[in-house]
């Protein structure tokens, strides 16, 4: 064994363990944001099936002898089409993230929306029609929230692919290479039409769709952009390949002008480009990238104008939810102030009991992701009986105050960079 396929070798044992690496820091990293609302369940699949798919096409390379046609036939025919699932369920899953953000915001602004509505749809058009333009309310995405889960999703996936190991078994029982001990003669036979088919149909039709399903959308974390790329790799490789298999004369028996290089080279850009990028943006320490101090934040908060494009901000930041519960704990302070409990003991309290509704409940409206610590001494705050205090929320206001403006807040100055920064100097 010497030259190309020496290297190929090499290239494999090394692409192997670099992707069993990727997915032990993807599993460490999982509560980052960068990772979590990826999937990581998506994410790990996806680099399960990248491994299973340049296993094939190098050993092919490598010795066409050991690599039986059924074999050929079963990691192109089910793997192909569990690659681009897994990226289509991806897809789905930032334009169900973007639009249940947009509901939860909608759903507790609808009044100070419609103040604004001018200004906004000069902002962000997509946020007042969203309704309109899919005939579907804020309630239905807030009450399907499980609907786009990862979990879902691979359900969704694990039946389609149950399909394409159906159809798999069909061909290989009218196969006529189903015992051909290698890979040499395998060739393009009536075998793979129905793959290659299929991954036309996901290259230009299922992921441009998507694609343009999502166009309107925006997130802070890039994936819409990361997976706009994903689309004209695959597209380039497949035409690529198209071309290498009908015309004759680029057929040279070169390995740089192999069906396989142009796999795996997508295989690779896809992988950095889904899979490493996330990684490396998920151990950004945002504070010491930070060019502002606590009290830029704090303004932010406080300055009407500037609070009104965080919050909106963070419908593409995905956590709506921890800038209702300040806006929400804001009005309840007030509310004690102005209402003292000598004079109306359960008005505060009656507040107090609709916040744990909306935001601490099990299955909660608006439910916070937060410390277990935090979450026994809300309970035990409620446990006390009324009239309730406004101390009993204040561990939770601490910890979203910090969660934003180690998180949200730094992503936020990224994003109005050209705005925020004369603004908040």
């Amino acid at each position: 064994m010497d030259g190309v396929p020496l290297g190929l070798v090499v290239f494999l044992i090394i692409w192997i363990l670099f992707l069993l690496a990727s997915m032990a820091i993807l599993i460490h990293q999982r509560a980052s944001p960068a990772i979590k609302h990826r999937g990581l369940s998506l994410l790990c699949l996806s680099v399960a099936t990248n491994g299973i798919l340049t296993s094939g096409y190098v050993l092919r390379e490598v010795n066409p002898a050991i690599y039986p046609c059924f074999l050929v036939l079963w990691v192109t025919s089910v793997g192909i089409p569990l690659w681009f699932l897994v990226m289509g369920a991806r897809f789905l899953r930032l334009a169900f993230l973007y639009r249940y953000n947009q509901a939860k915001l909608f759903s507790d602004m609808n009044t100070f929306l419609r103040e604004i509505e001018p200004e906004m749809k000069q902002k962000n058009s997509s946020l007042k029609s969203l309704p309109h333009r899919f005939g579907i309310s804020e309630e239905w995405y807030i009450g399907k929230q499980q609907l786009m889960s990862s979990k879902t999703l691979l359900t969704y996936v694990g039946y389609l692919v149950v399909f394409h190991i159906f159809l798999t078994v069909l061909i290989q029982i009218g196969s006529d290479q189903s015992v051909t001990t290698g890979a040499v003669g395998c060739g393009f036979t009536w075998e793979l039409i129905p793959r290659v088919t299929f991954q036309a149909f996901y290259v230009f039709i299922m992921l441009p769709g998507l694609a343009f399903f999502i166009w309107g959308i925006e997130d802070t974390y890039w994936i819409k952009k990361e997976l706009i790329v994903v689309t004209v790799v695959e597209a380039i490789n497949f035409i690529a390949r198209t071309l290498l298999l009908f015309t004759p004369s680029m057929q040279t028996g070169s390995f740089l002008f192999s069906e396989s290089l142009w796999t795996l080279a997508a295989l690779v850009v896809v992988h950095f480009n889904t899979v490493i990028i996330p990684i490396l943006n998920s151990y950004l320490n945002t504070e010491r990238n930070l060019r502002t101090d606590k009290n830029s934040f704090i303004r932010v908060l406080k300055d009407p104008q500037l609070f009104t494009n965080f919050k909106l901000f963070t419908v593409k930041d995905f956590s709506v939810e921890n800038i209702l519960f300040y806006e929400h704990f804001e009005n309840l302070l007030n509310l004690a102030r102005s209402h003292p409990e000598v004079e109306e003991p359960d008005l505060v309290s009656q507040e107090i009991d609709r916040m744990y509704q909306l935001f601490f409940a099990p299955g909660a409206r608006y439910e916070l992701n937060l410390t277990g610590a935090t979450m026994d001494a809300i309970k035990l705050g409620l446990e006390t009986g009324r009239p309730y205090s406004t101390t009993i929320f204040e561990e939770a206001q601490v910890e979203i105050l910090t969660v934003m403006y180690q998180h949200s807040f730094p992503r936020f100055l990224r994003d109005t960079e050209s705005d925020s920064e004369s603004t908040l100097q």
